[in-house]
C-alpha cells in the first residue's frame, strides 16, 4: 500500500482552509447585501484585516517548503544488506541492492522542493589507493517514497566504476541535494574495497 505524504498534506490543508475561510467571508457580504439590497462596504477596516490574517494563517498552518532542509540530527543512516560487487570493470555500471534504514529523528524527503533542492538520494564517492578522490558526485539512485524515522528500505542503485583500472574504495552514502552528504555530517557511509580492471576495446564484427 502507497504510503500517503504528510508533506502533500500539509500543502493541501492552508489551502482548504483557506477557500473555506473566503467561502464564509463572501456569504457574510451576501448576506449583508440582501438586508441593504445593495452592494457596498459597511466596513472598510474589516477587508484589511482579513488579508492581515490570511498570510499569517498560511504561515502558521505551514504551506512552505514540502521538502525541508534536514537538521544536523537529520542526517543518521544505518546501512544494511547489500550485493554491491568487489570486482567491477572500468567505466561500466552495475545495479547492486542496497537497504537503507533512516536512523534518525526526522523524514526523509523523496522529492524536491520548487526549486529542485533537498530531495535525499543514495549515491557515492570513489577513492583511489591513496584515498584521493577519484570520483565525487556519483550517480543518483532516488528513494522510492518518503522515508519516515526508523523505517528501512533496499533500493536498486546503479554504480558506475572508475575510468582507471586499479585498486579502489567505494564509499556509498546518502546526499540532501542542495544541503549536504550524510558523510560529511557524521551520518554514516559504507566502505568497500573494489578492484577495478582494465576495459578491453570490443572486437569489430
Amino acid at each position: 500500500m502507497r504510503t500517503r505524504s504528510v508533506a502533500n498534506t500539509n500543502i493541501r490543508r492552508p489551502f482548504a482552509l483557506l477557500a473555506a475561510f473566503v467561502s464564509a467571508k463572501n456569504d457574510t457580504i451576501d448576506k449583508a447585501e440582501q438586508v441593504q439590497g445593495v452592494r457596498t462596504i459597511s466596513n472598510p477596516s474589516c477587508c484589511l484585516r482579513v488579508w492581515f490574517v490570511l498570510p499569517v494563517l498560511l504561515l502558521v498552518l505551514g504551506c512552505g517548503d514540502s521538502s525541508p532542509r534536514l537538521p544536523l540530527a537529520g542526517f543518521k543512516v544505518e546501512f544494511g544488506k547489500h550485493n554491491i560487487p568487489t570486482e567491477m570493470v572500468a567505466g561500466e555500471t552495475v545495479v547492486a541492492d542496497v537497504t537503507i534504514k533512516n536512523a534518525s529523528s526526522r523524514t526523509w524527503p523523496s522529492k524536491p522542493n520548487q526549486e529542485g533542492r533537498h530531495a535525499v538520494n543514495l549515491s557515492y564517492h570513489w577513492f583511489g589507493p591513496k584515498r584521493e578522490m577519484v570520483v565525487f558526485d556519483g550517480l543518483r539512485t532516488p528513494l522510492l517514497r518518503d522515508l519516515n524515522p526508523g523505517e528501512s528500505v533496499t533500493l536498486r542503485a546503479a554504480i558506475r566504476a572508475p575510468e582507471k583500472a586499479g585498486g579502489h574504495v567505494l564509499q556509498i552514502t546518502l546526499v540532501q541535494e542542495g544541503v549536504a552528504w550524510f558523510s560529511d555530517n557524521n551520518g554514516g557511509q559504507l566502505s568497500i574495497p573494489v578492484s577495478v580492471a582494465k576495459a578491453f576495446p570490443r572486437p569489430l564484427r
